[in-house]
């Protein structure tokens, strides 16, 4: 807002609008990388086309709503999973799936209930393994969990109760707002 003089409470929204479609495009790109990977380059068209059409994610674009934000870090997050099933170094990919589900969390809190589906895929990653699985699956899984909530301390700092990143006391008041 700033950097476009948009910085007040009734222009702030301009700004608002681009970087949601800018997120929202990010989404359609990512649908399209997914069906790609999991079906086809046809299915990727089909599933990117009809989440573009869509009612509300157009309308979530346009009143500057946090769930576009969300939902770009979600459907990241899920490809990155497809992604370390494909690859044999799950430590790496960890690290940025770690990153975009704690952005995700820091957007909306409700991105909790993506969690299982993340511990799924680390299950699924678990049997994939030929040798030294254990070792793999717990190192990758700790990297996954460091990131995510070492993102999401520097995220949402209004969740802890002071600034300094080494307290991880949580804000009362957040807790409240739960």
């Amino acid at each position: 807002g700033v950097l476009t003089s948009n910085n007040d409470y009734g222009n702030i929204h301009f700004v608002g609008r681009i970087l949601s479609a800018l997120f929202d495009i990010g989404t359609i790109f990512l649908l399209f990388k997914i069906g790609q990977k999991i079906f086809n380059e046809k299915i990727g068209l089909l599933a990117a086309f009809f989440y573009s059409i869509m009612v509300l994610p157009i309308q979530l674009s346009h009143f500057f709503a946090v769930d576009t934000f969300l939902n770009f870090f979600l459907v990241l997050s899920f490809y990155l999973l497809i992604l370390l099933f494909s690859s044999s170094s799950s430590f790496l990919l960890s690290l940025p799936l770690g990153i975009s589900f704690g952005l995700a969390l820091a957007c909306k809190i409700s991105a909790l209930y993506f969690l299982p589906i993340i511990g799924l895929g680390y299950l699924r990653l678990l049997f994939s393994f030929k040798k030294l699985k254990h070792f793999r699956f717990f190192s990758s899984g700790i990297i996954f969990a460091l990131f995510a909530i070492f993102t999401f301390r520097l995220a949402q700092p209004t969740a802890f109760s002071s600034g300094n990143l080494l307290n991880w006391k949580l804000n009362p008041q957040f807790i409240a707002n739960l």
